[in-house]
């Protein structure tokens, strides 16, 4: 299994759970080629961190609806989509963290989904802030990381499916994000 799907993407967990920046693009042709090689990686459902009508606000060129590919790919192999759909919107300020409520719900679906073996994909815009405060949370939730490994960890994962222009970005971003994953505790 490749490592790399899109650029700047890394397995969390290989073959089930991915993270990385928005599977969209400003150009179709792109967008489809992102969707697509998310697709043919297994992902089935997406938990999206932006607000809605954040790409449009960054580019009206951006067409935030990359899931009307990932239903026709579907479509064409003959699957049907997951129960309550593919996409699951959590907004979250960009450059900011989510109430520690609405952190519980993200970890909540992610733990649904992976404990009925759907691969997911995880996204922010860049994949650096928000989707890394949601990653470590997840990994500080099931002991995979403590307060001391969590933001080594991260920065370990990313090396993988990183590009390197991309490898000096803190990740996460804000000193909020990484006071937020540090706080989280083990089971919560």
């Amino acid at each position: 299994m490749a490592s790399k799907v899109i650029k700047n993407s890394y397995w969390v967990i290989p073959g089930e759970i991915m993270a990385g920046p928005f599977p969209g693009s400003s150009e179709e042709f792109n967008a489809k080629l992102r969707v697509r090689s998310l697709f043919d990686a297994g992902i089935r459902a997406f938990i999206n961190l932006q607000e809605e009508g954040e790409m449009v606000a960054r580019d009206e060129k951006y067409n935030e609806n990359y899931w009307d590919f990932f239903r026709l790919f579907l479509k064409n192999s003959g699957e049907e989509e997951i129960e309550g759909g593919a996409i699951r919107r959590f907004s979250v300020p960009d450059k900011n963290v989510p109430s520690v409520e609405l952190m519980k719900k993200i970890l909540d679906e992610i733990d649904m989904l992976h404990a009925k073996k759907i691969p997911i994909y995880i996204h922010c815009w860049g994949g650096i802030g928000r989707t890394a405060t949601v990653v470590g949370c997840w990994m500080m939730r099931h002991g995979i990381a403590d307060r001391s490994t969590v933001l080594d960890e991260i920065f370990t994962l990313r090396q993988i499916g990183v590009d390197p222009a991309y490898l000096g970005l803190r990740s996460p971003e804000t000193d909020e994000q990484e006071r937020f994953v540090l706080a989280w505790k083990k089971g919560e």
